[in-house]
């Protein structure tokens, strides 16, 4: 099932509603960081 982006918002806004806001940023940080270290080990923000 394909959703288009109006019905992707709705739903983003309904996970964010339904979730604890705090909790909610959490995940959204660790997406960060996932993204940020799969693009290169270059800029060593967290030293092992």
């Amino acid at each position: 099932m394909l959703l288009d982006e109006s019905q992707l918002t709705k739903h983003y806004v309904n996970i964010i509603r339904q979730t604890d806001l705090s909790f909610h940023m959490l995940i959204l940080w660790l997406c960060i960081f996932r993204r940020i270290s799969r693009q290169g080990r270059q800029f060593h923000i967290f030293s092992d």
